[in-house]
C-alpha cells in the first residue's frame, strides 16, 4: 500500500490499482509518497556439511527458477558453474578441486541472492 500525507489536510492511498481520498475538501491528492512498504524476501541458504570432502548440500528457503551456481577459488578463479538450477537443494561435487577455502554465488534474474564460503577438506 502506497501512502502519502499533505500538510495533515489530505490522506490518499494507492491500494490494487485504485486511489482513495480521506477528505472532505479534496477529491484529489498532489501529494508524493512518503513511504513505500515493500517487503524483499531474503534468501537463507544453508550449507551442510561444511567443510567437506566429496559432496555437500546447498538448501534455500524456497524454490529457485533458473539460478546458477558459481564457485570460485580463493583467489577469485571461476572454478565450477551449475546452471538452470529450479529446485530447493543444490548438491555440488568435489570433483577434481583441491582442498581449500572457496566462495560460492547464486544467482537469479541477474542478482546475487545468496553469497557464502565452503571449505574442502581430505
Amino acid at each position: 500500500m502506497l501512502t502519502c500525507s499533505c500538510i495533515d489536510v489530505l490522506t490518499c492511498n494507492l491500494q490494487n490499482d485504485s486511489t482513495y481520498y480521506f477528505s472532505r475538501n479534496y477529491n484529489y491528492c498532489l501529494c508524493y509518497p512518503l513511504e513505500v512498504n515493500e517487503k524483499e524476501e531474503k534468501v537463507i541458504a544453508e550449507i551442510s556439511p561444511n567443510p567437506f570432502s566429496a559432496e555437500t548440500s546447498i538448501t534455500v528457503n524456497g524454490n529457485l527458477n533458473n539460478a546458477t551456481l558459481t564457485v570460485y577459488n580463493s583467489i577469485g578463479q571461476q572454478v565450477k558453474q551449475i546452471k538452470n538450477i529450479n529446485k530447493q537443494t543444490i548438491s555440488i561435487q568435489r570433483d577434481n578441486l583441491p582442498n581449500g577455502l572457496y566462495f560460492i554465488t547464486l544467482t537469479q534474474d541477474n542478482k546475487a541472492i545468496v553469497s557464502n564460503k565452503l571449505i574442502i577438506v581430505n
